[in-house]
């Protein structure tokens, strides 16, 4: 049975406002999901967040079973990187693209554990193979890539077409467009790193959740005086220039295990994750990066314990960080 556009847009229209309603992102990624499935347009949708991007791994689905949505939480469908080798081995279809079976183990990165249709029966030529998928790139307006869709099982049992992708473009718009704004509202203006409001937000989920493993606490040396001397705007130039370097030793250390926050004025947090090596053992190559990188940076680093209290956390990480400053000017301190 071909799809009918006008009862595709029928169901966009119905949910749109539902799931702009939604009151967390997460919420709104399973509603686009759900509309997805309720157009009749696929039976299993997931729409998955880059963590890079937003701080942390978020996704929606529908269709899918409870034991397939704990596969879903602790694993991605598909990176940022991988969208290169889509784009080589899938079909282009406008707005998203068909990855034949044949092709699938050329794009993902580990086959054997990825989420597979549950889809038995096989058609032939022209209908859907149970190892097919269709990746949708979440696109800002700028063209970074926020996440993607992934859909599985068309209700129609055919391979999709470009009327097909036409028909999903709606329902991928509205999620690129839900995903940019909340974005925005964790960014800071001046450097796009992650906001202090969303520290605070991120630094309690993570003590809850038992993700959280430490602190580092760091400020800029000097930038009063560039402020006095050479003016506020090349004052920015450089905190723009210190968390650009900063991001880059943070991913070099830490990988997706760190997340780097500007609180305000020339002072940085970053979280550390569980997965990453100890505090006591990254202290010497956080500080070896760090005079390669951003050596205008002052560096203090605290390990969290459960059930500690956040504040005496930050409190800690902030007085090592003044230590490191006053034994990088050769001052001694006890």
């Amino acid at each position: 049975m071909d799809h009918n556009p006008e009862d595709v847009l029928q169901v966009f229209l119905h949910r749109s406002r539902e799931v702009i309603q939604q009151p967390s992102l997460r919420e709104k990624l399973r509603a686009i999901a759900e509309a997805v499935v309720e157009a009749g347009l696929f039976r299993r949708v997931a729409v998955q967040l880059y963590s890079d991007q937003y701080g942390e791994k978020l996704f929606g689905c529908a269709g899918l079973s409870a034991d397939e949505e704990r596969w879903m939480a602790e694993h991605d469908t598909l990176s940022a990187s991988e969208y290169d080798r889509v784009r080589e081995f899938g079909v282009d279809l406008g707005n998203l693209y068909f990855v034949p079976h044949d092709q699938l183990i050329n794009v993902v990165e580990d086959y054997d554990s990825y989420l597979l249709s549950s889809q038995a029966a096989w058609n032939g030529p022209g209908f859907w193979h149970p190892d097919d998928m269709l990746f949708a790139p979440l696109l800002a307006a700028g063209g970074t890539p926020l996440g993607n869709l992934t859909a599985d099982e068309p209700f129609n049992g055919r391979i999709p077409t470009e009327a097909t992708a036409a028909l999903m473009t709606p329902f991928l718009a509205i999620a690129s467009l839900l995903v940019e704004q909340a974005l925005e509202r964790r960014r800071d203006t001046l450097t796009s790193c992650f906001n202090g409001p969303f520290f605070r937000d991120e630094l309690a989920q993570l003590a809850s959740s038992n993700q959280l493993s430490g602190l580092l606490f760091l400020d800029m040396d000097n930038l009063k005086q560039i402020n006095d001397q050479n003016g506020h705007a090349a004052g920015d130039r450089l905190i723009q220039e210190t968390a650009q370097g900063l991001e880059e030793m943070v991913r070099t250390v830490l990988g997706r295990h760190g997340t780097v926050f500007r609180l305000h004025g020339d002072e940085f947090v970053v979280l550390i994750r569980r997965g990453a090596a100890p505090i006591s053992q990254l202290r010497q190559i956080l500080r070896e990066e760090r005079d390669r990188k951003v050596p205008n940076l002052s560096l203090g680093a605290a390990p969290y314990e459960p059930g500690r209290p956040l504040w005496e956390l930050l409190f800690f990480a902030e007085q090592a960080m003044y230590q490191d400053k006053w034994a990088r000017k050769g001052r001694v301190t006890t």
